[in-house]
């Protein structure tokens, strides 16, 4: 008798992303932002999106784009607050994926951001917190115009992945151009700390600063991923 061999056994399930998109008054942007989700190269995404009173069509524009939409998109819509850090962590609570990527809706991932290749990086090395993407800034009465932010300094630091000498070389000694934007972060990480301080108004600075204290208590690091670039529209 011949025994044949037993099937390979199937590849894993890649983990599932969260995508969070804060908005607010961006009817302009907001279907170039979802888009720009979707074209990510991800197969298991969702996005959860918060609407936070917005006074033009933001809500209606959105809510027909997820009709349409193949991936997920999970909306809701509450009267205007401002507080940026409490929508920011009522979206967080909310993220059913084992990674966790934000986003605001007048911003985009560039066409090419490699998702994949991040949540591969992130899966292979258990000490990688978070992966930070590179900015370019776009003024949108002027789109010839692109903004740089990385000063030789900030550029080595966030290149080193060390957080000590990111709180040491940037956090503590300058106005921080670390965003959230476009940043894929571990959700038990950042849950872990606790996300984001819900007394404060705005949600990036102090969340990046929790978080690079966060790794360097857990000696964790971090990755900058310089080909995943995310698009701030100065407007």
């Amino acid at each position: 008798m011949i025994r044949a061999d037993p099937p390979p056994d199937p590849p894993p399930e890649p983990p599932l992303v969260s995508a969070l998109v804060l908005a607010h008054d961006h009817e302009r942007y907001v279907i170039s932002c979802l888009k720009s989700l979707l074209a990510a190269d991800y197969p298991k995404l969702d996005i959860h999106m918060l609407d936070d009173g917005s006074s033009d069509r933001t809500l209606e524009i959105a809510r027909s784009f997820a009709a349409a939409s193949p991936v997920p998109i999970f909306i809701d819509s509450q009267p205007n607050s401002g507080r940026g850090s409490q929508n920011a962590q009522s979206l967080l609570r909310r993220s059913a994926g084992r990674y966790t990527l934000f986003l605001s809706a007048d911003d985009a991932l560039a066409p090419d951001y490699p998702l994949a290749e991040t949540i591969a990086l992130l899966e292979a090395d258990e000490r990688l917190a978070m992966a930070v993407p590179r900015a370019v800034h776009v003024v949108m009465d002027d789109c010839t115009e692109a903004i740089s932010i990385y000063t030789p300094t900030f550029a080595e630091a966030l290149r080193s992945g060390d957080p000590e000498r990111m709180i040491r070389d940037h956090l503590h000694a300058s106005v921080s151009r670390v965003f959230l934007q476009g940043a894929v972060v571990r959700t038990d990480f950042a849950l872990g700390f606790g996300g984001f301080d819900t007394d404060l108004l705005s949600d990036d600075y102090a969340f990046m600063m929790r978080a690079f204290e966060a790794m360097r208590r857990e000696k964790r690091r971090f990755a900058f991923r310089e080909n995943s670039v995310w698009i701030y529209r100065v407007h």
